[in-house]
C-alpha cells in the first residue's frame, strides 16, 4: 500500500483526483497514524497492519459524506473512538 498511487472513490463535493498514499500512513516515536485528505492525523495504532485496516474503515465511513465539513466530522469522531478505545 505505501507508495501506491490509486484513483480514489470522489465524495459527493470532490472532482475526480488521484491522490498518492506514501505520505497516508506513517510511523513517528513507535506509534503509526494516518493523514487523511483534510490534513488530520488519526491514531496512533500499535502496528502498521492496525493503521493499513482503520483506514480502510475509514473511507467506507466517508463515502455518503455529502461535505467537506461532513467528512470532517465523520473523521473527528471516528478519531475519538480510537482514543476512547485506548481509556
Amino acid at each position: 500500500m505505501v507508495g501506491e498511487k490509486k484513483k480514489e472513490p470522489m465524495r459527493a463535493d470532490e472532482e475526480s483526483k488521484t491522490w498518492f498514499r506514501n505520505a497516508r500512513i506513517y510511523e513517528n516515536e513507535g506509534a503509526w497514524f494516518f493523514a487523511t485528505r483534510e490534513k488530520i492525523d488519526v491514531g496512533p495504532y500499535t502496528s502498521l497492519k492496525e493503521a493499513e485496516i482503520d483506514v480502510q474503515v475509514l473511507i467506507a465511513n466517508l463515502k455518503n459524506t455529502k461535505s467537506g465539513e461532513e467528512a470532517i466530522q465523520v473523521i473527528r469522531e471516528f478519531n475519538n473512538r480510537e482514543r476512547l478505545q485506548l481509556l
